[in-house]
């Protein structure tokens, strides 16, 4: 199934929602072949842990479906009509009911000539 990011709707789920780094793209389904992921923290679904200091991109785990592609890409499914995601440093964003490819913001280095993923 190809995945194709939503722009939106009547009662679907915004085509990008961003909270810090991390960029939640609504999909048309999820790709077949995912694994559950385990959860690190008790009592909620994270989406990103900062490596430095320890904040995390989360919301309530029985509100969403976290998956693993074999590539590492990480995937989810609002099962809630919507669900809070929240972190220590960032505003609150609300994720509508649907499937969502989940990415981190990229930075490009014209120094070291590279992109890398920007660190929260």
């Amino acid at each position: 199934m190809e995945n194709v990011i939503r722009t939106g709707g009547a009662g679907g789920a915004a085509g990008l929602v961003q909270q810090g780094d991390v960029l939640f793209y609504a999909v048309d389904g999820l790709p077949g072949g995912l694994k559950p992921r385990s959860r690190s923290r008790p009592g909620l679904a994270t989406f990103a842990e900062g490596e430095a200091t320890g904040h995390h991109h989360s919301c309530a785990a029985e509100d969403v479906e976290l998956y693993e592609d074999a590539a590492g890409v990480l995937w989810c499914r609002v099962l809630a009509p919507e669900t809070v995601v929240t972190h220590q440093e960032h505003k609150p964003v609300t994720l509508r009911r649907g499937d969502y490819r989940i990415n981190f913001v990229r930075e490009y280095d014209p120094f070291a000539e590279r992109v890398r993923v920007v660190v929260d």
